[in-house]
């Protein structure tokens, strides 16, 4: 399973992905909407949170969880409650 600063790399990156932003320009603290992302590339990072973490999430984390902090403390809380060897796959 990824440590939780891959976890968080890996946030940023698809949203700097879907923002057309540099990876240093997506702040952990700030609200994702307001750094431009939108109900379609919320729902693009939901679909990709699924198929990485094999979770199954609310189409809506994105909005209850708006910063990279809180969506990964979320994933965080998720993550840790799969079994050791499931490789971050829920069985």
């Amino acid at each position: 399973m990824e440590g939780g600063a891959d976890v968080r790399r890996w946030l940023r990156e698809q949203v700097a992905e879907r923002l057309g932003l540099g990876v240093e320009e997506v702040p952990c603290d700030r609200p994702l909407a307001g750094l431009g992302l939108d109900s379609v590339a919320a729902l693009q990072l939901y679909v990709a949170l699924e198929a990485r973490y094999g979770l199954s999430l609310d189409p809506a984390v994105c909005w209850d969880y708006p910063t990279v902090d809180l969506l990964h403390g979320h994933l965080a809380e998720l993550l840790a409650e799969l079994p050791a060897d499931s490789g971050g796959v829920p069985a």
